[in-house]
This record gives C-alpha cells, structure tokens and sequence, in this order.
C-alpha cells in the first residue's frame, strides 16, 4: 500500500517541527545559541572582537528560532486555537519522533493511535488536523510585502469577494 503523498503544506510543517525539536526539545550545545551573547567581558570579546572592552554600546543579536517555512508555520498556529495549534504539534512533532530521545522514527505513529492519545474519534481528529493545515495553507499564501505595507489597514467585505480562489 501506497504511502500519502506529501503536500506543500505537510513539507512546511515538517520544517517546522524540525527547527522545534532543535530549539526546544534538544539541550543546547552552546550556551550563546540559546540565550544570546554572554553579558561578560569573554562575551563581549566573543560578539565585537578587537577592541570590545572600549566600546560602550553592546552588540545584541539573537539567534532566530524558526527560518523559512517553519517561520510561517509558527506565525500560522500563533492565530489558531490551542486544539488547533496541539494537534498539528501531534501530528507533525509527537507522531514523528521520539519524544524521550528526540531523534526522527523510521516510520510516523500511526494517526489512530495519536487521536487514541488525544482522546478523538479518527474522523475527529482528521477533521481538525485538515482544519489546521487549511489555516497554515492560508498563511503560505499571503504576500508578506503586500502584509507590510497594508499595516493598520482593514479589508472590507467587498474587496474580499475580489480576491481569486486558488483552485482546488
């Protein structure tokens, strides 16, 4: 039998759930990936090189925690409810790896186990799982330049029957 095949939208949150379990899930291996340059002098050193101990402004840079698809992702399920937002982290994080080593499973859990977990009918859990992915499909089609610069403006009911449907 033939496995599901894979669409944009399960692609993006897969990048997703990686960068999570990397950020979250796992120790870090380095202190400065985590929490940002080091308030000390070693830091200072660290971040502006040559010359750090005469500056007296401080480089602050952080580490970005989810990159490409995986930003858009986590920007889609901060507007979605928590059932939403828990059953993506299911599908995509709880089903694919191994939550007390933290490493990806040769194969996912089966989905009528992981809605057994949630305590959902498999229909249920189906139902609310495309649901979610609907609304992550949504965001990795808005233009985030189009976003920008439209700040503070509403779009009225009328200019919304305007916008073309992507075929299904």
């Amino acid at each position: 039998m033939a496995r599901w095949k894979q669409d944009d939208v399960d692609v993006a949150c897969e990048a997703w759930a990686y960068q999570w379990v990397q950020n979250f899930a796992r120790a870090p291996d380095r202190a400065g990936r985590a929490i940002g340059p080091l308030g000390c002098t070693l830091g200072a050193v660290q971040a502006l090189h040559d010359g750090a101990s005469s500056s007296t402004s401080r480089d602050r840079h952080w580490p970005e925690v989810f990159l490409g698809q995986g930003l858009v992702v986590a920007v889609a399920l901060h507007a979605m409810a928590e059932m939403q937002r828990l059953v993506v982290w299911h599908h995509y994080v709880g089903r694919c790896y191994d939550v007390t080593k933290w490493v990806r499973l040769a194969r996912p859990t089966k989905q009528q186990i992981v809605a057994q977990r949630l305590g959902l009918s498999l229909s249920e859990y189906y139902h609310r799982r495309d649901t979610a992915k609907a609304c992550v499909r949504v965001a990795m089609t808005l233009d985030t330049k189009v976003l920008a610069s439209a700040r503070g403006q509403g779009v009225s009911s009328a200019q919304g029957s305007e916008i073309p449907l992507a075929p299904a």
